[in-house]
């Protein structure tokens, strides 16, 4: 079942996932920052515990974060920069195929 999207949410390139989970997604990083009412972090909390994908996505996140806001961030090799890059380019241009989904 695919509810629609909420207006609050920026629009973006399409993203994994059915409508659902699409707007989920749109919404994680102010959903990780504490920025969304307490209405919508509660709708939130209940898709990720149900929804493998969209939870994984949330911890794969948090950590990147937690990463990001330590001390021991590394830069990383230039083949690795280049590779992540073209696979978030090629995602948001094609969409993730429905095996990774």
């Amino acid at each position: 079942m695919t509810r629609p999207p909420h207006d609050s949410a920026p629009k973006a390139a399409p993203l994994p996932g059915d409508g659902q989970c699409q707007q989920q997604l749109l919404e994680l990083s102010a959903y990780l920052e504490g920025d969304l009412t307490t209405e919508k972090m509660a709708e939130l909390d209940a898709h990720l515990e149900g929804c493998a994908c969209c939870g994984q996505m949330a911890a794969s996140l948090r950590r990147a974060i937690a990463l990001c806001r330590s001390d021991e961030v590394r830069d990383l090799p230039p083949e690795v920069q280049a590779a992540a890059l073209a696979r978030v380019r090629a995602l948001l241009r094609d969409g993730m195929p429905a095996a990774e989904l």
